[in-house]
């Protein structure tokens, strides 16, 4: 079949109240236009229709699918054609017409759909179109186990036909909930934190602490450029990247066993620094429950005591394979894969249940917490999303 537009499904955006389904409707046609015109699709056309976005002016092979099953609030995406139609009998044989050679000899089955079309139902539709292309040559229909889906959708006159459907993150709109700091290492865990978030809609600027030198940071920069350059479309993160290996002699005046939690305590601060600096409302991390020991319910408990704006954890209940899957579904697995572990540096015997008092006690007699933001704001330097992803391959 032919393709002239991209249609484009939403799901949790269609359920909100009247007044937030426009705002994130109009919302997630702009980051669809944005990752259109930054792939190099400036032609493209997005219209917003009644429980459907399409794109026209799309290229002979459709590649603008793909690029827009990266978008967040986006359910599914498929290459279609879009016709119109004044009855039933004319939606069916023009509907035949497009998918006719695709079905030819081959096991089908039809999905219909209709909305602002009270002649007929969605089961009409399915079964007069099927029994056209059986007239036409396709072999039979199995709904259970067919070798080609056909989709048809009838709307207010206009009808959209389609064989293949990407489907798209879901979510919400990019943007379209407040800003937050997220503590990025390059590692598996903290990279898809993010990304949940931004799936959320949330506005999600980057920290990351160097504790490990030119090795550490380029690593890093690998894995946040796949983060951010495939799927930032409706919101240009800032990206942090602050030298803080001045901490370690500070490091070594703790109990051994406290040294990865006082770190981590370091890290909280001098995030909720940049946060406070840049009107951001929340930090967040890729901390699991447990999955190490300076992310036991103690010390993240003690680790906690040291900051005043929310700490969110999209991934505390998940395990290392689950996050791991979703970093290979959103290109992060390859570039974090390489990244080693700098934390140890801070100490091989850490507790699991640091006492928050002797913590902050400590903190106080070594360095202050005032000291630590101090020295974050002066040795942090800033990238753009247009900085990094015009950066290397």
């Amino acid at each position: 079949m032919k393709y002239n537009v991209v249609l484009i499904k939403f799901g949790e955006i269609g359920v909100k109240g009247a007044f937030a389904r426009r705002r994130m409707q109009s919302a997630l046609a702009r980051n669809i236009e944005q990752a259109l015109i930054d792939s190099g699709f400036s032609e493209a056309k997005v219209r917003v229709l009644p429980g459907r976005i399409i794109v026209e002016g799309i290229t002979e092979e459709g590649k603008e699918a793909f690029v827009i099953s990266r978008v967040f609030g986006v359910t599914g995406v498929s290459r279609a054609y879009m016709g119109y139609y004044s009855n039933l009998d004319d939606l069916v044989q023009k509907a035949a017409d497009e998918v006719e050679g695709d079905v030819k000899g081959k096991v089908f089955m039809v999905r219909g759909r209709r909305a602002e079309e009270e002649r007929f139902t969605s089961k009409d539709l399915e079964r007069a179109l099927g029994a056209e292309l059986l007239k036409r040559g396709a072999l039979k229909v199995n709904l259970e186990n067919p070798e080609i889906k056909v989709w048809v959708e009838a709307r207010a006159g206009r009808f959209f036909i389609y064989t293949e459907e990407v489907t798209g993150p879901g979510g919400l709109p990019l943007g379209t909930e407040g800003k937050l700091v997220a503590l990025v290492s390059g590692g598996f865990d903290s990279p898809v934190a993010a990304w949940m978030l931004m799936k959320r809609g949330a506005r999600v600027d980057i920290a990351f602490f160097n504790i490990g030198g030119k090795e550490q940071k380029e690593k890093f920069i690998d894995t946040v450029r796949a983060l951010v350059c495939n799927w930032c479309y409706g919101y240009s993160p800032k990206i942090f990247v602050v030298e803080h290996r001045w901490i370690f002699p500070y490091l070594e005046r703790f109990p051994e066993g406290f040294r990865t939690v006082a770190l981590k305590a370091s890290l909280y601060i001098g995030a909720e620094a940049i946060a406070q600096r840049e009107g951001a409302k929340a930090i967040a991390t890729g901390e699991s429950l447990a999955q190490v020991s300076s992310q036991t319910l103690d010390n993240l408990y003690a680790t906690e005591q040291f900051v005043k704006i929310p700490i969110l954890r999209p991934l505390i209940g998940m395990d290392k394979e689950e996050i791991i899957d979703i970093s290979r579904k959103i290109g992060t697995y390859e570039p974090s894969s390489k990244m080693p572990e700098f934390c140890a540096i801070a100490g091989h015997r850490a507790s699991i249940s640091v006492e928050a008092s002797r913590l902050k006690d400590i903190f106080s007699k070594v360095l202050p917490v005032d000291e630590i933001k101090s020295q974050v704001l002066s040795n942090v330097i800033t990238l753009t999303k247009e900085e990094l992803c015009r950066r290397g391959p």
